[in-house]
């Protein structure tokens, strides 16, 4: 899960010895990143049919074209503009628990496995880039 963060320093400080120059650990970088980028560009399909990547676009601009309709009022403005600062966090979303209802009691409740995962995998993350 975490082979690059285990094995980059170790190749960075055997390039590193064998050139005698820190800027090759970069370049290094550099290139492994490129070549990752087009693995990605050529290999990796697209996920969503074309049907429903031109339903999304339909969709935004809609939601584009309702926020314009009202640019005259000052508290409006402020608020699509903050809507629009902080849009690009709207994926997290899925990580909010869902509600449910249970099949045997009937009785609805918030279903946390995703937001534990996510909160377990994040503090694992963060405990092997800090040590």
């Amino acid at each position: 899960m975490f082979i690059g963060e285990a094995i980059g320093p170790a190749l960075g400080s055997l390039l590193n010895r064998w050139t005698g120059q820190l800027i090759t650990v970069f370049y290094g970088a550099i290139i492994v990143h490129l070549i990752y980028i087009v693995f990605v560009w050529i290999f990796l399909p697209q996920s969503l049919s074309l049907s429903y990547r031109f339903h999304a676009r339909e969709k935004y601009a809609k939601t584009k074209r309702r926020d314009t309709k009202h640019p005259d009022c000052f508290g409006v403005r402020v608020f699509l503009f903050v809507k629009r600062l902080i849009y690009f966090l709207a994926p997290l979303a899925v990580f909010f628990p869902i509600r449910k209802t249970d099949n045997l009691t009937e009785r609805r409740r918030r279903d946390w496995n995703l937001t534990m995962i996510g909160l377990a995998y994040s503090t694992a993350h963060l405990i092997a880039v800090y040590s």
